[in-house]
């Protein structure tokens, strides 16, 4: 127990085989390799900071030298500019001087001096043109005087007053209305406006008579101011409701609708009427020929109403009646065969006979008609049965002698018979 502790035995290396042998120095050359790799980076990123470093430093380089090159440009501008002052501040010496100059004229004043001598105007006045607080360019407004008479001579050479004028004129006729004691005379009237307004109303305004604003215009004005509001209808009653209007036209499209023949004005008017008198409107309807100026519904507001509305007077279409062209040389023709009948068959004169015949329509197929709105605009001008031909004949002749023959009577009917 107490003697010398045993040494441990040493474990034995074994021999390792030539495949890891191989194996393990082929992994120590490639981590080898990687270290070179790594290093060769290194140095690559090194050397390219080193060149960014000298490409700034080259432009900075660059930097300065293009601030040199200003800083001496200007300061040639400067010694430039300098010399030219200095040159324009010495005189230049007159190389032939004249010893005696002749003394400048001094001008001789005028006999009659102009008192008042023409201003120019300022160059604030020329300026048609201004730039505002924005930037934008404006044009300047011209400046007008309040003095300048607005109005304007009419037709005749009359004046027409403007709204602002008749109240002017009535204003001053309520004020001194108001102070004068008595009866105002409307000479005063317009002797004070004159006055007043002499560019207005006084002698030589546009349009005004001489003298200037007469008594008698006074006198008008303060009249209608004292009538009241007068309706703009040159003495008619006032216009009638507009649905009375629409009224009126509902039955002027029926009946134009049906198309039964040719509708005009006069055949409309007695449908306005009816309307008028049945919408409880009969008290505006008067005698139109016996007072002037009163509302009658005659036939311009009939035309009026349909044309306010688009309506189109035209010619219906039907069957076109025209003569041929030749037309002349078709009744010399038959003046020449009569003549050759009468020579060779020895007619006597009371036996030549000219029979004409005309045919009566029973439906109006000439003139023109009023056709709606729509109906002009689709070009729609047909009317029902416009072609028929029914109708009864009327013979008229003569003779050579120049004896006028009983008229006949040609009708369509269930027996055979002629009366003449």
């Amino acid at each position: 127990m107490g003697g010398k502790p045993q040494p441990q035995p040493q474990p034995q290396l074994q021999p390792q085989p030539p495949a890891l042998a191989a194996a393990a120095f082929a992994a120590t050359t490639l981590a080898a390799a990687l270290a070179a790799a790594a290093a060769l980076t290194a140095a690559l990123a090194a050397a390219a900071a080193l060149t960014a470093a000298l490409a700034a430093a080259l432009a900075a380089a660059a930097l300065a030298a293009a601030a040199l090159a200003a800083a001496a440009l200007a300061a040639a501008l400067a010694l430039t500019a300098a010399l030219a002052y200095l040159a324009a501040a010495v005189p230049t010496p007159d190389p032939n001087p004249n010893p005696n100059p002749s003394p400048t004229p001094t001008p001789t004043p005028s006999p009659n001096p102009d008192l008042n001598p023409p201003q120019m105007p300022s160059e604030f006045e020329k300026e048609t043109h201004f730039v505002d607080a924005r930037g934008r360019k404006r044009k300047r407004k011209v400046a007008r005087s309040i003095a300048e008479p607005a109005s304007a001579a009419g037709a005749r050479g009359q004046r027409t007053f403007t709204e602002t004028e008749k109240e002017l004129i009535v204003m001053q006729y309520n004020k001194m209305k108001a102070q004068a004691f008595g009866e105002l005379s409307y000479g005063e009237v317009a002797r004070k406006l004159q006055s007043l307004h002499p560019t207005i109303f006084g002698e030589g305004a546009t349009g005004m008579p001489n003298g200037g604003l007469s008594r008698q215009t006074v006198r008008n004005m303060a009249i209608r101011a004292d009538k009241g509001e007068i309706p703009d209808g040159r003495g008619r009653p006032n216009a009638l409701p507009e649905v009375l209007l629409v009224t009126i036209l509902a039955a002027f499209s029926a009946v134009v609708s049906v198309r039964a023949t040719l509708i005009s004005a006069p055949m409309l008017q007695p449908i306005a009427i009816a309307c008028i008198l049945a919408g409880g409107y009969g008290s505006l309807l008067r005698d139109g020929r016996r007072k002037r100026g009163v509302f009658c519904c005659g036939l311009d507001f009939v035309r009026d109403l349909m044309k306010a509305n688009g309506w189109k007077c035209v010619r219906p279409s039907g069957d076109a009646r025209k003569l041929p062209l030749d037309w002349p040389e078709k009744r010399w023709l038959m003046v020449l065969r009569l003549a050759f009948f009468v020579l060779v068959h020895e007619i006597p004169r009371a036996l030549g006979v000219n029979f004409d015949h005309s045919a009566i329509m029973t439906t109006q197929v000439k003139g023109k008609m009023w056709i709606t709105e729509q109906m002009a605009k689709a070009k729609d001008k047909s009317v029902n049965n416009h072609g028929d031909k029914r109708c009864f004949t009327v013979t008229s002749g003569s003779t050579t002698e120049g004896e006028m023959l009983p008229h006949q009577v040609i009708v369509t009917g269930s027996t055979a018979g002629a009366l003449p």
